[in-house]
């Protein structure tokens, strides 16, 4: 996407929430934050949906009454963002903060769930095409 760059962790063994803090130091004063995690691919048509859609807090998709990713949230929330850590939770704590604020988008498929985490869950879902 225009404007988009990539960040490096460069203190990933901390867990998932220094990913977060990482991200949240390198968008200083960004009025929209999309959240998107590395084995949770998704096609280009949900981000785009969920960013035209977004006009709370934050904004999720959802599929069966689970939310998935990506995650678009406020630039209001950058300093959360920057102090979240494992034992608080991490960006699941930040949702249960501010649960009113969250607009859930309806998705008929399945995809928004998914979460890869091993070669065979890469090979499961890209033997068929689901987007």
């Amino acid at each position: 996407a225009a404007g988009a760059r990539g960040v490096v962790n460069e203190n990933y063994r901390e867990g998932r929430a220094s990913s977060l803090r990482t991200g949240a130091d390198a968008v200083e004063g960004a009025q929209t934050i999309v959240i998107l995690s590395v084995d949770q691919p998704r096609p280009a048509a949900v981000t785009r949906r969920l960013l035209a859609a977004h006009a709370s807090s934050i904004t999720v998709p959802s599929h069966d009454g689970r939310r998935g990713h990506p995650v678009i949230l406020n630039g209001t929330l950058l300093p959360e963002l920057r102090e979240v850590d494992e034992a608080s939770k991490g960006l699941r704590a930040v949702l249960a903060r501010h649960h009113s604020d969250v607009h859930e988008i309806p998705f008929d498929s399945a995809s928004v769930l998914l979460d890869l985490n091993t070669p065979e869950d890469y090979r499961r879902e890209t033997a068929h095409d689901d987007p």
